[in-house]
């Protein structure tokens, strides 16, 4: 669907596109890892399933998704770059249109984020594991 819709608006293919893949699987682990959260929590407390949609949420309005990241500053930037996901979402829109630098830093601050989340939720979710079945 990308690619029909760069043909589409006759938009530059930059270097930038190679990076796409990257953050597909950025996005992946993320979604991985929350999902491996959230599911083992909502296995274990019932009422977590309320909580995840507020939380996804709110999520998507603290996303840059329909705004820029340059538009929040000063002493609240720090709370965008601690999002998984902003830093992922920035970096899509240099890679595929070409028209700014690429984030590197918060690039760099999301997929370590993305990696702890994926761990942790692995982990956490390994280790409720065995009790699911007793507990479902």
């Amino acid at each position: 669907m990308l690619v029909v819709l760069i043909l589409w608006y006759q938009l530059p293919i930059s270097p930038g596109i190679l990076l796409v893949p990257f953050l597909i699987l950025l996005t992946v682990m993320n979604a991985a890892g929350f999902g491996l959260w959230f599911s083992a929590l909502n296995a274990r407390f019932r009422d977590i399933q309320y909580a995840v949609h507020f939380v996804i949420l709110i999520w998507m309005f603290a996303s840059p998704i329909f705004y820029s990241a340059s538009m929040i500053g000063g002493s609240f930037r720090w709370l965008l770059v601690l999002n998984p996901m902003a830093g992922v979402i920035e970096a899509f829109r240099p890679a595929v249109i070409g028209h700014a630098p690429i984030p590197w830093p918060e690039l760099g601050i999301s997929a370590t984020m993305g990696v702890i989340v994926l761990v942790t939720g692995l982990y956490y979710f390994r280790r409720v594991e065995r009790f699911l079945a007793d507990i479902i």
